[in-house]
């Protein structure tokens, strides 16, 4: 919740997941296409919202994706599973972010783009949990 002069607006804690080439990891090549399919995964239990490179870079951060999970505990272990991280071709900085939450249907996705995954066109109604695998 953030305090102004006129009352409370709600907010919605969100973890910013900061990506950084590992100077030392650029001989090995790294693990796109098991990134995309991790990324995948992640949309399919709803928790990452959305995601991409960062052009020009960041603070050093190259790409970033942003998590909707329930703790900060539970963002860095869905960043653990992350192959680039993995590999240590790229460290994870993770950075709570509360956001205000003004235009609801820009912030959660309508069931229009629930479904969807990083290579698809599927309009699946189709909600799905946000809670990490037991795997996670």
């Amino acid at each position: 919740m953030v305090m102004t002069q006129t009352g409370v607006i709600p907010t919605v804690s969100y973890f910013l997941v900061l990506l950084r080439p590992v100077p030392d990891a650029s001989a090995t090549e790294p693990p796109w296409q098991e990134h995309v399919h991790f990324i995948d995964e992640m949309v399919s239990h709803g928790a990452v919202l959305l995601g991409g490179d960062l052009d020009p870079p960041v603070a050093g951060a190259r790409a970033a994706y942003l998590l909707h999970t329930s703790t900060r505990a539970e963002a860095e272990a869905w960043t653990g599973r992350d192959p680039l991280v993995r590999q240590g071709s790229y460290a994870p900085e993770v950075i709570e972010w509360s956001l205000v939450g003004i235009a609801l249907n820009a912030i959660h996705p309508g069931p229009e783009t629930a479904g969807m995954t990083a290579g698809s066109t599927d309009t699946s109604t189709e909600r799905t949990d946000r809670r990490c695998p037991s795997q996670c």
